[in-house]
């Protein structure tokens, strides 16, 4: 389950919506996307690119930590230091919060059909570490 998009052409299409402020389209565009693609290019560009999420960004300095169990799964992170934000695949070198859930978890949440605080509250989602740096961050994908 994927977009079907090369990284470049995923990266150029999330970076034209966020600067335009569509968060309708990117939500189209990112509703099929898999783990690797939401946490490496969706979320950092779409961060990096929005006049709105960059000054949600500002004072921020934190790694979060993603483990999406299951088969199609894996471990990522996304990074926000000095107003930029970045993702990757892997250990990421320290982490302020790390959220678990499972590739069906994912999917649910990530094509609308589940509200992440739903999952929180339904123990589908779990959240270990810095719940404050996860609020915050959480501003920038609603």
């Amino acid at each position: 389950m994927a977009t079907g998009l090369s990284p470049d052409e995923l990266k150029k299409q999330i970076a034209e919506a966020a600067k335009a402020n569509d968060r309708k389209k990117i939500f189209e565009i990112s509703k099929n996307a898999d783990p690797e693609e939401a946490y490496t290019i969706i979320l950092p560009t779409s961060a990096n690119e929005s006049p709105e999420a960059q000054q949600k960004l500002q004072g921020i300095n934190a790694t979060i930590k993603f483990v999406i169990e299951g088969e199609g799964g894996g471990v990522f992170w996304f990074k926000v230091a000095d107003g930029k934000a970045e993702g990757g695949k892997g250990e990421p070198p320290s982490a302020n919060a790390t959220i678990t859930q499972s590739i069906d978890t994912f999917r649910k949440i990530q094509s609308r059909q589940l509200d992440p605080q739903m999952a929180f509250m339904q123990g589908l989602l779990k959240i270990s570490g810095d719940m404050g740096i996860i609020m915050r961050l959480a501003q920038l994908i609603r």
